[in-house]
């Protein structure tokens, strides 16, 4: 995704054909859709650039092509130094190399030196770019061709279009070229199984070359003009790249941080619900707790509060009762007679025993009451009242034990 910003994605090539009596132009767009090239708008047989850039879709990036009579091509066979501006100086003699534009296309064993003045195509790259056309790629002659070969429906190692004659070997190396403006192809000319007017080759060609120029070797000129241009294109397609890649870095970071904070406020969340569970489970234990007290108050109160059992208690204090002795009654833990007018919440003595009967002699009282005090569980024992009795009539009396 990042190479499209700095590919060109839209190109529309244009080609000048100098002749002998004048000029002709010809166009064709060409846009990158996924991995295939489209054909969009041709443009034919204009006899000036000016009554072109009419018809062309406003600030479109330009791949210029310029052929014909007023390009000079030089042939250089197995030359050691390859460098365009010897050749030149060999090849043209005595002329000022400021005033040529070059270009170097090497196949096989051989070199083709093309060359213009600058003062032919100034004038025309500044019409365009007036224009508000961004020029990115000048080339010269028919060479671009060379990038687009192996789509051509041509076999033979003759290859002929629009006035230009290629020659080729059987490795497809170029052997020669020759312009002849009035030499057409027999034969209609197909991209693949899309025919193509033999006009609109070149213009391909040139536009093909500019949007893959990334991954081929391009054929074109050293011009300063279009090197600007094509440096402005690509400082501006890198500035896009490094702020697309700031762009995802700071999406992600930002994504990542929503992530942690989504996490963080679930865990808070299930934290709150933890705390508020144990927060109502304190509640509950210690309202537990308070019923449990105060139903230990109660049992306390009421002398259950020991692990004695009462009947255990009775049996042996009524074994120990002598027999003149006549038993009335016996309370474990009375309730508390209270003076007030109160009655509400009853309470009761708390690990006591009371014993009433009746006896005509005190002295089996005061015997049974000195056995009662050997029980290992009394704590005490006395004697509270006793009524003197006959013969006939029985003494009350009442004892009374804490345990």
């Amino acid at each position: 995704m990042l190479t499209t910003l700095t590919s060109i994605n839209a190109c529309t090539g244009i080609s000048i054909l100098i002749r002998g009596r004048g000029i002709r132009v010809s166009a064709l767009s060409v846009s990158r859709n996924g991995k295939k090239l489209e054909l969009d708008k041709r443009l034919k047989d204009k006899p000036n650039l000016a009554e072109l850039i009419e018809d062309l879709p406003p600030k479109s990036v330009i791949a210029l092509n310029v052929a014909g009579k007023g390009v000079l091509t030089k042939v250089e066979t197995g030359a050691t130094d390859t460098n365009s501006e010897t050749i030149f100086a060999r090849v043209m003699p005595g002329a000022d190399r400021a005033d040529f534009y070059l270009q170097q296309f090497q196949s096989g064993g051989r070199i083709f030196l093309s060359m213009i003045r600058k003062a032919e195509i100034d004038p025309l790259i500044m019409q365009l770019s007036e224009k508000g056309f961004r020029v990115v790629m000048l080339s010269l002659g028919p060479f671009p061709v060379n990038q687009v070969l192996g789509q051509l429906n041509q076999y033979g190692e003759e290859v002929i279009f629009d006035g230009h004659e290629l020659i080729l070997d059987a490795n497809k190396s170029w052997q020669s070229y020759r312009f002849q403006e009035e030499r057409k192809n027999e034969f209609p000319i197909k991209l693949g199984v899309e025919q193509i007017d033999e006009q609109l080759l070149l213009p391909y060609a040139a536009a093909f070359q500019a949007i893959l120029y990334e991954r081929i070797d391009t054929v074109e000129a050293d011009t300063e003009l279009v090197g600007k241009q094509m440096d402005r294109f690509r400082k501006t397609g890198a500035l896009k790249k490094k702020g697309a890649i700031v762009l995802g870095a700071a999406f992600f970071l930002l994504f990542g941080n929503f992530l942690i904070l989504s996490k963080l406020t679930a865990d808070n969340g299930r934290l709150q619900e933890e705390l508020s569970l144990h927060a109502t489970q304190a509640s509950d234990i210690d309202a537990i707790a308070g019923k449990t007290a105060q139903t230990e108050q109660l049992v306390k109160l009421m002398g259950y509060s020991r692990s004695v059992f009462k009947a255990v208690m009775i049996d042996e204090v009524a074994r120990l009762m002598p027999q003149e002795i006549h038993l009335s009654g016996v309370e474990i833990n009375p309730a508390v007679v209270r003076r007030t007018g109160n009655q509400s919440g009853q309470l009761f003595t708390d690990r006591r025993l009371v014993i009433t009967g009746a006896c005509a002699s005190i002295m089996p009282v005061n015997e049974w009451l000195a056995r009662i005090k050997s029980l290992k569980w009394v704590s005490r024992a006395e004697l509270r009242d006793y009524g003197l009795g006959s013969e006939e009539d029985q003494g009350p009396f009442t004892i009374i034990i804490n345990y």
